[in-house]
């Protein structure tokens, strides 16, 4: 299937909507249990996702309940490089919270390692930095290496200069950037795996008007036509965000933070492609509407 699971919750309280904080053990383990039965193999964590690694290192290989802990494609991320210090400094670094990923997570190599943060490529370290990445890949620690992006420029200039094969970025139904310029085909032509994350805009796509925060009031608005829109199609909140990214052929995964196994096997309800034209023009390019990184909260 389509979809992938977003494990930051695994390991923290993390999203504008989550009102849940962080995911028990036993809810992670039905919510793999479901995962599996409905053909999604795709977990994606980070280092930095708090106890999310090790989370996933007890359950997904706790063969009580999971009769195959290989079936899942973990994808990991590298921590921020600190461009401060020496190359070789940064390489240990890399290297050191890889090797301390795979401990965690108990295994002996994972699906796929991205760059977490995009400009450490573009940097005068990056190609020092993405050897390194290739040398594991080299040994077999890795099968698929890329970067995790917020613009289009950082993909258009990354692209250009190494042979990524995975790449994770922003789109939904507010932030349709990547699919109005082409940059995903572009993606495809070069065979570049593409998992889409930020479907739900960190929740707010799920969210009734009355419900948002302060912060939102210029946009408040614009979700309210969104809104109206999907109840005059009887198409859920949960249906619209999902049947957007679904109907984009260019994407192989959606990457979907998961609180509970009673969220995911709605998700799993809601997963039928929409066409793209029915939400073109609900596409936003204000930043402080489509970037949480710059939400002030």
């Amino acid at each position: 299937m389509k979809i992938g699971i977003g494990t930051v919750q695994f390991g923290l309280s993390y999203g504008v909507s989550n009102t849940q904080g962080q995911t028990s053990i036993s809810e992670v383990k039905k919510i793999l249990q479901c995962a599996k039965q409905h053909n999604i193999s795709i977990l994606d964590t980070a280092a930095t996702y708090g106890a999310s690694e090790a989370v996933l290192g007890k359950t997904v290989n706790d063969e009580d309940y999971l009769s195959d802990g290989d079936y899942f494609k973990i994808v990991t991320k590298t921590p921020k490089a600190n461009l401060d210090i020496t190359f070789d400094k940064n390489a240990e670094i890399f290297e050191s919270t890889f090797f301390n990923s795979l401990q965690k997570l108990q295994r002996d190599s994972v699906y796929g390692l991205l760059v977490h943060n995009a400009d450490d490529l573009l940097s005068n370290q990056g190609d020092k930095l993405f050897q390194v990445m290739q040398d594991l890949q080299g040994q077999g620690l890795v099968k698929k290496i890329g970067i995790s992006v917020y613009k289009q420029e950082q993909i258009e200039k990354i692209i250009e200069r190494f042979a990524i094969d995975l790449i994770q970025l922003p789109i939904n139904v507010f932030d349709q950037r990547l699919l109005q310029t082409g940059c995903l085909h572009k993606l495809k032509q070069k065979n570049i795996e593409v998992h889409a994350r930020s479907v739900f805009l960190q929740g707010l796509l799920l969210m009734q008007p009355q419900y948002l925060a302060d912060y939102f009031m210029p946009f408040k608005q614009h979700i309210a036509d969104y809104i109206n829109c999907l109840q005059a199609a009887n198409l859920s909140l949960l249906e619209g965000a999902l049947g957007f990214v679904m109907g984009i052929n260019a994407i192989d995964c959606i990457v979907c933070g998961i609180n509970n196994c009673a969220q995911l096997e709605a998700i799993i309800s809601a997963a039928q492609p929409i066409p793209n034209d029915f939400f073109a023009k609900f596409a936003i390019t204000n930043e402080t509407l489509i970037n949480p990184a710059v939400w002030k909260l």
